[in-house]
């Protein structure tokens, strides 16, 4: 039942993906505009967010996080069109994105069954995010400070069950990430940089963190 539940609610929240993503690029006038693409572009959200709030709540179950993890999965899934839609992220969704996760995992900590340490979360996203920083200063043409401020919020999430699925939540982005441009050179013949929308990749990296913490 959770997990149909959970489903239902992907499936029309990702009807509304559309929208806030043309929300969180201004209202872009564009024909790229995601809001634009038709319904198809909704229900290919919707899809993403089926599999991916399906299995949380199969993997998290009824523990109090889980309300958490699901409205943040759909934040998750817009910042992602975002930066595929425009290469970046905006402060619109990541700054209370980052507000929400702390708030809310802060709560869940305080709930019988929880599931993560409060404390462990916040390491977690500090030490993501300053790794990311450092990135950014050595490396500005290859991380966005966009990234940076995103990082904070995954490596909150990675860290919440422990140290274990942090590990794997922060090395899936970039591994992931480096297999995208390997991928793309081999297919394109492409020499030097590729330039490539790294906000799914921390998005899908938070996830895999929270599956495998929550079925340990």
């Amino acid at each position: 039942m959770l997990v149909i539940l959970a489903g239902v609610y992907s499936l029309i929240a990702g009807l509304a993906a559309p929208r806030a993503v043309d929300f969180a690029t201004g209202g872009s006038s564009s024909a790229q505009s995601p809001a634009r693409r038709g319904p198809g572009y909704g229900l290919g959200s919707g899809a993403v967010l089926c599999g991916v709030c399906a299995s949380t709540a199969y993997t998290v179950g009824w523990r109090p996080e889980l309300v958490l993890w699901l409205v943040v999965a759909w934040l998750l899934v817009v910042l992602a069109c975002v930066d595929l839609a425009v290469r970046r992220l905006p402060d619109v969704i990541t700054l209370p994105l980052a507000a929400l996760v702390v708030a809310g995992l802060a709560l869940a900590s305080q709930l019988p069954r929880t599931g993560g340490s409060f404390g462990a979360a916040i390491l977690g996203g500090a030490l993501l995010a300053g790794s990311y920083f450092l990135l950014f200063l050595a490396v500005p043409d290859g991380i966005g400070f966009g990234d940076v401020k995103t990082a904070l919020t995954t490596g909150a999430i990675a860290g919440w069950y422990g140290w274990h699925p942090f590990v794997v939540g922060a090395l899936t982005a970039p591994l992931l990430g480096v297999g995208y441009v390997l991928v793309v050179r081999m297919r394109r013949a492409a020499q030097g940089a590729v330039a490539f929308a790294y906000g799914p990749f921390l998005a899908l990296g938070a996830w895999v963190a929270v599956l495998v913490g929550a079925v340990r």
